[in-house]
Protein backbone atom coordinates (compact mmCIF):
# COMPACT_ATOMS: atom_id res chain seq x y z
CA UNK A 1 0.00 0.00 0.00
CA UNK A 2 1.41 3.40 -0.98
CA UNK A 3 1.95 6.31 1.40
CA UNK A 4 -0.80 8.24 -0.36
CA UNK A 5 -3.29 5.42 0.16
CA UNK A 6 -2.40 5.21 3.85
CA UNK A 7 -2.75 8.99 4.20
CA UNK A 8 -6.17 8.84 2.60
CA UNK A 9 -7.23 6.12 5.04
CA UNK A 10 -5.86 8.16 7.94
CA UNK A 11 -7.93 11.15 6.89
CA UNK A 12 -10.94 8.86 6.73
CA UNK A 13 -10.48 7.98 10.41
CA UNK A 14 -8.44 4.79 10.12
CA UNK A 15 -5.98 5.01 13.03
CA UNK A 16 -4.41 1.73 11.99
CA UNK A 17 -3.23 3.36 8.79
CA UNK A 18 -1.30 5.93 10.80
CA UNK A 19 0.36 3.15 12.77
CA UNK A 20 1.48 1.62 9.46
CA UNK A 21 3.00 4.95 8.41
CA UNK A 22 4.86 5.13 11.73
CA UNK A 23 6.20 1.60 11.20
CA UNK A 24 7.33 2.56 7.71
CA UNK A 25 9.19 5.71 8.75
CA UNK A 26 10.23 5.21 12.37
CA UNK A 27 13.65 3.83 11.40
CA UNK A 28 14.59 6.54 8.87
CA UNK A 29 13.27 9.32 11.12
CA UNK A 30 15.18 8.07 14.16
CA UNK A 31 18.38 7.57 12.15
CA UNK A 32 18.18 11.11 10.80
CA UNK A 33 17.63 12.47 14.30
CA UNK A 34 20.43 10.38 15.81
CA UNK A 35 22.98 11.56 13.26
CA UNK A 36 21.94 15.17 13.77
CA UNK A 37 21.65 15.44 17.56
CA UNK A 38 24.24 12.78 18.50
CA UNK A 39 22.29 11.72 21.58
CA UNK A 40 19.93 8.70 21.81
CA UNK A 41 17.52 10.36 24.25
CA UNK A 42 17.27 13.55 22.22
CA UNK A 43 16.90 11.48 19.04
CA UNK A 44 13.94 9.64 20.57
CA UNK A 45 12.41 13.00 21.52
CA UNK A 46 12.89 14.32 17.99
CA UNK A 47 11.27 11.21 16.52
CA UNK A 48 8.29 11.52 18.87
CA UNK A 49 7.92 15.23 18.13
CA UNK A 50 8.04 14.44 14.41
CA UNK A 51 5.27 11.87 14.49
CA UNK A 52 3.16 13.99 16.80
CA UNK A 53 3.43 16.92 14.38
CA UNK A 54 2.68 14.63 11.43
CA UNK A 55 -0.46 13.38 13.17
CA UNK A 56 -1.65 16.90 13.93
CA UNK A 57 -0.76 18.34 10.52
CA UNK A 58 -2.02 15.46 8.38
CA UNK A 59 -5.40 17.11 7.62
CA UNK A 60 -3.49 20.00 6.06
CA UNK A 61 -1.23 17.80 3.93
CA UNK A 62 -1.90 18.95 0.35
CA UNK A 63 0.26 16.38 -1.47
CA UNK A 64 2.23 19.12 -3.22
CA UNK A 65 5.29 17.14 -2.09
CA UNK A 66 5.56 13.39 -1.67
CA UNK A 67 4.73 12.18 1.82
CA UNK A 68 8.32 10.96 2.29
CA UNK A 69 9.65 14.44 1.50
CA UNK A 70 7.08 16.01 3.82
CA UNK A 71 7.91 13.83 6.82
CA UNK A 72 11.66 14.25 6.31
CA UNK A 73 11.18 18.02 6.26
CA UNK A 74 9.37 17.85 9.61
CA UNK A 75 12.03 15.55 11.08
CA UNK A 76 14.87 17.78 9.87
CA UNK A 77 13.22 20.88 11.37
CA UNK A 78 12.63 19.14 14.69
CA UNK A 79 16.27 18.00 14.80
CA UNK A 80 17.49 21.54 14.09
CA UNK A 81 15.12 22.86 16.78
CA UNK A 82 16.65 20.39 19.23
CA UNK A 83 20.14 21.69 18.43
CA UNK A 84 18.97 25.28 18.91
CA UNK A 85 17.44 24.43 22.29
CA UNK A 86 20.80 23.07 23.39
CA UNK A 87 22.33 26.45 22.68
CA UNK A 88 19.64 28.23 24.69
CA UNK A 89 20.38 28.91 28.39
CA UNK A 90 16.90 27.70 29.33
CA UNK A 91 15.52 24.50 27.93
CA UNK A 92 11.78 24.01 28.23
CA UNK A 93 10.42 20.50 28.27
CA UNK A 94 6.96 19.92 26.87
CA UNK A 95 5.30 16.58 27.66
CA UNK A 96 4.64 14.80 24.38
CA UNK A 97 2.55 11.90 25.58
CA UNK A 98 -0.56 13.66 26.82
CA UNK A 99 -4.26 13.19 26.32
CA UNK A 100 -5.08 16.72 25.17
CA UNK A 101 -7.65 15.67 22.60
CA UNK A 102 -5.66 17.29 19.83
CA UNK A 103 -3.57 14.27 18.95
CA UNK A 104 -5.61 11.65 20.74
CA UNK A 105 -5.09 10.47 24.33
CA UNK A 106 -1.77 8.81 24.91
CA UNK A 107 -0.92 8.71 21.21
CA UNK A 108 2.82 8.43 21.67
CA UNK A 109 2.52 5.64 24.20
CA UNK A 110 0.94 3.58 21.42
CA UNK A 111 3.71 4.22 18.88
CA UNK A 112 5.66 1.04 18.13
CA UNK A 113 9.03 0.69 19.80
CA UNK A 114 12.06 1.20 17.59
CA UNK A 115 14.13 -1.90 16.90
CA UNK A 116 17.90 -1.41 16.77
CA UNK A 117 19.23 -1.34 13.22
CA UNK A 118 22.42 -3.07 12.08
CA UNK A 119 24.02 0.36 11.75
CA UNK A 120 23.30 1.12 15.41
CA UNK A 121 24.96 -2.16 16.41
CA UNK A 122 28.12 -1.20 14.53
CA UNK A 123 28.19 2.43 15.71
CA UNK A 124 30.32 1.56 18.75
CA UNK A 125 33.32 0.69 16.61
CA UNK A 126 36.28 3.02 16.60
CA UNK A 127 35.76 4.31 13.08
CA UNK A 128 32.09 5.03 13.71
CA UNK A 129 32.97 6.88 16.90
CA UNK A 130 35.33 9.12 14.95
CA UNK A 131 32.69 9.67 12.32
CA UNK A 132 30.17 10.75 14.96
CA UNK A 133 32.69 13.20 16.37
CA UNK A 134 33.33 14.57 12.90
CA UNK A 135 29.61 14.99 12.21
CA UNK A 136 29.12 16.74 15.52
CA UNK A 137 31.88 19.20 14.62
CA UNK A 138 30.13 20.31 11.43
CA UNK A 139 27.89 23.42 11.36
CA UNK A 140 24.22 22.41 11.47
CA UNK A 141 23.45 23.48 7.90
CA UNK A 142 26.28 21.31 6.57
CA UNK A 143 25.51 18.37 8.83
CA UNK A 144 21.85 18.13 7.80
CA UNK A 145 22.74 18.00 4.09
CA UNK A 146 25.41 15.35 4.70
CA UNK A 147 23.06 13.23 6.83
CA UNK A 148 20.22 13.40 4.32
CA UNK A 149 22.49 12.47 1.43
CA UNK A 150 24.83 9.86 2.90
CA UNK A 151 22.75 8.24 5.62
CA UNK A 152 19.19 8.68 4.33
CA UNK A 153 20.11 8.05 0.70
CA UNK A 154 18.24 11.08 -0.65
CA UNK A 155 18.90 12.78 -3.95
CA UNK A 156 19.94 16.43 -4.36
CA UNK A 157 16.43 17.21 -5.53
CA UNK A 158 14.81 15.52 -2.52
CA UNK A 159 17.13 17.37 -0.15
CA UNK A 160 16.38 20.66 -1.88
CA UNK A 161 12.64 20.07 -1.42
CA UNK A 162 13.08 19.11 2.22
CA UNK A 163 15.25 22.11 3.12
CA UNK A 164 13.66 24.52 0.62
CA UNK A 165 16.99 25.08 -1.13
CA UNK A 166 18.03 25.23 -4.79
CA UNK A 167 19.75 22.05 -5.98
CA UNK A 168 22.90 24.05 -6.65
CA UNK A 169 23.00 25.18 -3.02
CA UNK A 170 22.57 21.58 -1.89
CA UNK A 171 25.53 20.55 -4.06
CA UNK A 172 27.68 23.37 -2.69
CA UNK A 173 26.85 22.64 0.94
CA UNK A 174 27.44 18.92 0.46
CA UNK A 175 30.82 19.58 -1.13
CA UNK A 176 31.87 21.88 1.70
CA UNK A 177 30.51 19.51 4.33
CA UNK A 178 32.51 16.60 2.92
CA UNK A 179 35.61 18.78 2.66
CA UNK A 180 35.31 19.85 6.30
CA UNK A 181 34.59 16.28 7.36
CA UNK A 182 37.65 15.01 5.50
CA UNK A 183 39.84 17.62 7.18
CA UNK A 184 38.60 16.48 10.59
CA UNK A 185 39.08 12.80 9.77
CA UNK A 186 42.62 13.34 8.50
CA UNK A 187 43.46 14.47 12.01
CA UNK A 188 41.97 11.31 13.48
CA UNK A 189 44.08 8.19 13.74
CA UNK A 190 43.87 5.94 10.68
CA UNK A 191 41.01 7.78 8.95
CA UNK A 192 38.75 4.79 9.48
CA UNK A 193 35.68 6.96 9.78
CA UNK A 194 36.26 8.37 6.31
CA UNK A 195 36.04 4.84 4.96
CA UNK A 196 32.86 4.26 6.96
CA UNK A 197 31.26 7.32 5.40
CA UNK A 198 32.23 6.28 1.87
CA UNK A 199 30.31 3.03 2.31
CA UNK A 200 27.26 4.51 3.98
CA UNK A 201 25.71 5.90 0.79
CA UNK A 202 25.24 2.47 -0.76
CA UNK A 203 24.07 0.95 2.51
CA UNK A 204 20.91 3.01 2.81
CA UNK A 205 17.71 2.78 0.83
CA UNK A 206 16.29 5.54 -1.30
CA UNK A 207 13.23 7.47 -0.19
CA UNK A 208 10.18 5.16 -0.41
CA UNK A 209 8.05 5.91 -3.42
Amino acid sequence: MTDEELVKRCLGGDTGAFTLLVHRYKGPVYNLAAKMVQNPTDAEDVAQETFLQVYRALPGYRREARFATWIYRIAANRALDCLRRRQSPVRQTVPLDRGDGEAGPGLLSRLPCRDPSPEEQVVRSESQARLRQALAALPDHYRIVLVLYHFQGLSYRDIGEILDLPVRTVETRLYRAKHNLKEFLLEAEGGGAEHALSGSRSAVASVPQ
